[in-house]
């Protein structure tokens, strides 16, 4: 099993989510979806954004 709860991508990517939702420098519309990437996760936002 790559995977174990609280390690590996999911984690980091949750943690770096916590730490933007906890940042009250930034403006963030919580009633709003966001959707980003990079690479094929760019591509894969396109396809979800159409």
């Amino acid at each position: 099993m790559d995977q174990a709860r609280g390690s590996g991508e999911p984690a980091i990517i949750a943690g770096i989510a916590q730490t933007v939702q906890n940042n009250t420098a930034w403006n963030i519309d919580e009633k709003r979806t966001y959707v980003i990437g990079l690479s094929t996760g760019a591509a894969m936002t396109v396809i979800c954004m159409c």
